[in-house]
């Protein structure tokens, strides 16, 4: 069987954000698109990658952090 998984894409983001704003305030708009497109790159880029597949929290915790730690929403 083969695991194919779904990676978030920037409409979903936006999406989320929006839901946020709605429930615990706070400004809209993005600072830096690229950035944030560049953050929601980095999964798809690294799958297949032995590392991935053996323990699939790893490959998030680099995005959580840049995107946390630059905020580009």
């Amino acid at each position: 069987m083969s695991f194919e998984p779904e990676f978030l894409e920037l409409e979903d983001v936006l999406y989320i954000h929006e839901k946020q704003l709605e429930t615990y305030g706070g400004l809209p708009g993005m600072r830096d698109q690229g950035l944030l497109e560049s953050a929601l790159a980095v999964p798809k880029s690294s799958f297949g990658a032995s590392s991935f597949t053996r323990v699939s929290f790893k490959w998030r915790q680099p995005m959580l952090f840049t995107s946390r730690k630059t905020s580009p929403l």
